[in-house]
């Protein structure tokens, strides 16, 4: 199944209903039970709750009752989009930290390699009616805070900390995917850099001078 960035995916959700942000989806539960056809009120941020409407009737399920949302536009079934609610690691190799996040968090797919995929964090998110744009969620996350590496296999996304010194974001980068020394060497070669200011603006988010859409189609590990 091929996934979608997430820029479309808000956008057409904008397009179905732009004062709620409605879309028809899947819910699948994590107790094996999944709710087909719904209307769902597009989570985001920390959000406990998801409202939906099923069979007719509006009701809320618990964020942390759901494996995942499977998300599309009425008018093209065949596309489908996901949405995740976990908690986070954060890896922070300046100061030597691993651990996770205090509160669990909405999460968007936007690309998918074989062995890792790059997920967004659904805060201070802006439809628009051509895609969306977003915010720095606080002081403390302010600048590159959207892009999250979940290999295959682990529990959890991580939160790649980004630096507007690129060579720290590249050290940093070549270390969390070290288990692929190909990969980890091309990183500190600055082999992933974006070439150009408008090249690092992609997916509709803040500035990322690392072209991770491409690290995460190149990871290989253990080679």
């Amino acid at each position: 199944m091929k996934y979608f960035t997430a820029f479309l995916l808000l956008a057409i959700i904008r397009f179905m209903a732009p004062a709620a942000q409605h879309s028809i989806g899947t819910v699948k539960l994590k107790n094996g039970k999944e709710l087909d056809s719904v209307e769902i009120t597009l989570p985001g941020g920390t959000e406990e709750e998801v409202r939906i409407k099923f069979n007719g009737k509006k009701t809320k399920l618990r964020s942390d009752s759901i494996e995942s949302l499977i998300l599309w536009h009425k008018a093209a079934p065949d596309k489908k989009y996901i949405m995740k609610y976990s908690p986070r690691r954060e890896i922070d190799y300046e100061k030597g930290t691993d651990g996770l996040e205090k509160f669990n968090k909405w999460f968007v797919l936007i690309d998918e390699g074989p062995n890792v995929s790059l997920w967004v964090y659904a805060c201070m998110v802006d439809v628009g009616k051509n895609g969306i744009s977003t915010g720095s969620c606080d002081s403390k996350y302010g600048y590159n805070t959207f892009y999250n590496f979940w290999k295959k296999g682990e529990q959890y996304p991580v939160y790649m900390k980004f630096n507007r010194k690129t060579e720290k974001t590249e050290a940093w980068c070549a270390e969390f995917f070290s288990d692929d020394s190909v990969l980890s060497a091309k990183i500190k070669n600055k082999e992933y850099r974006a070439n150009s200011y408008k090249e690092s603006r992609r997916f509709g988010t803040m500035l990322c001078a690392i072209l991770v859409e491409k690290i995460v189609a190149d990871y290989s590990p253990v080679r």
